[in-house]
């Protein structure tokens, strides 16, 4: 007659490498998902910079011709701008 084996049960080590396995594609999966929201968001700011840039730099154009104050600047800005700038 063959003999019978016992089954073994699964030792708390083993146990334990399974769920540290299991942690760290867990882990592993979340850290691409960050990474990728990451790389969206820096993408769309960039897209907003783009976007804006024009508008930027025309009010700093503005604001240096209104710092200037000279007879150039303040018929600059009613050129372009249609802004009346009196000197003080």
């Amino acid at each position: 007659m063959g003999q019978i084996k016992a089954v073994k049960t699964q030792s708390k080590t083993h146990a334990l490498k399974i769920i540290a396995i299991v942690a760290a594609f867990v882990m592993g999966g979340l850290m691409l998902y960050m990474n990728a929201m990451i790389l969206y968001n820096i993408s769309l700011l960039m897209e907003l910079e783009q976007k804006h840039y024009g508008s930027i730099l025309r009010n700093t154009d503005i604001i240096n011709y209104k710092v200037t104050n000279d007879e150039q600047s303040r018929q600059w800005l009613k050129d372009f701008y249609d802004i009346d700038y009196k000197k003080k």
